[in-house]
């Protein structure tokens, strides 16, 4: 009898110990699973995070972009502003002096007519004082332009007009040369740097 109540006794504890281990084990599972849902809470708010920064990112490439457009621009308009600058201050200087050559080329016209009235009077260069200061004076100016670029229109008898350069005063009836060809000029022209600041004056021949 005895033996009896023992076997049960020990039959109920093992029923009792194996709740208790399923119980535990249910208890580890739950833990479990409330890890693995903490995990997942915290993979959601880790990918929230990233997915907050890859849009930050995104939103500073896009500002660093424009903002490098911007003064990729703004360096492009200033490098088109100062090579205009540039070139505009060349062509002041190019041309800076061109009121001052115009008001010596009348004085050069002065000289040479000078010059050709001595010489057709007969002087003697070599012993006339005054027509050696005017050529003096002359081939100094003459100098001069040359130095600030000043070139001299010079059209030959016969030759064609070219409206560019020679400006035609009147005609004469003449068989010494061609119709419409130069007969005789009358005030030598000139160009400063390319730029024709007096054309000569001209006259052509009638047949």
């Amino acid at each position: 009898m005895t033996d009896l109540n023992n076997s049960n006794q020990n039959h109920e504890e093992n029923i009792v110990n194996e709740k208790e281990e399923k119980l535990e084990n249910q208890k580890e599972n739950a833990k479990k699973v409330e890890n693995e849902g903490k995990e997942g809470e915290k993979n959601q708010e880790r990918t929230k995070e990233l997915e907050g920064l890859r849009k930050r990112i995104e939103k500073l490439e896009q500002e660093k972009q424009e903002y490098l457009n911007g003064w990729q621009r703004e360096r492009a308009d200033f490098l088109n502003y100062k090579r205009d600058e540039e070139k505009r201050f060349q062509e002041v200087v190019k041309f800076a002096n061109e009121r001052l050559i115009k008001s010596l080329i009348p004085v050069m016209d002065s000289l040479e007519l000078a010059i050709e009235s001595t010489n057709k009077d007969g002087k003697d260069q070599e012993n006339d004082s005054y027509l050696k200061g005017l050529l003096l004076i002359y081939s100094q100016m003459k100098d001069l332009l040359e130095k600030e670029g000043v070139e001299v229109i010079n059209p030959k008898k016969g030759e064609e007009v070219n409206p560019y350069f020679e400006e035609v005063i009147s005609e004469v009836k003449t068989t010494e040369v061609p119709e419409n060809k130069i007969y005789q000029v009358l005030e030598k022209g000139y160009i400063l740097r390319g730029k024709v600041i007096r054309p000569a004056r001209v006259i052509v021949g009638k047949n």
